[in-house]
């Protein structure tokens, strides 16, 4: 996507800027599909954070997390497939969140009115 409006406005997005993106090692505003993000170990190269499931839904196909990062006011949205063999962490639980270089994208710092 080019601004964050398409980001936002095509599926759920989570979209860091500012102090967040920097925190991550990102420069100007990022977006990652929910999709894209994993629990757990990731592999080289993986950006890792840890977080604390502050929300857990259950959609039928997938299950969506929210997670609070580092004890941040950043809070990634997780995406889940309930096929998964992998379990899927409670609300209260500290897991790990990864997601690979090529899951990150650039986007316009455009403001949205």
């Amino acid at each position: 996507p080019k601004s964050r409006f398409v980001a936002e406005f095509v599926g759920t997005a989570n979209v860091l800027s500012g102090c967040h993106s920097k925190a991550l090692g990102y420069q100007g505003t990022v977006m990652v599909r929910p999709e894209m993000i994993g629990l757990g170990a990731g592999g080289v190269g993986d950006t890792s954070v840890t977080g604390t499931v502050h929300e857990k839904q259950y959609f039928g196909s997938f299950w969506r997390l929210q997670a609070a990062i580092n004890h941040t006011t950043l809070a990634l949205t997780v995406d889940i497939a309930a096929a998964s063999a992998q379990p899927v962490p409670d609300v209260g639980q500290t897991t790990v969140l990864h997601w690979p270089a090529h899951a990150v994208h650039s986007i316009a710092d455009i403001a949205t009115a």
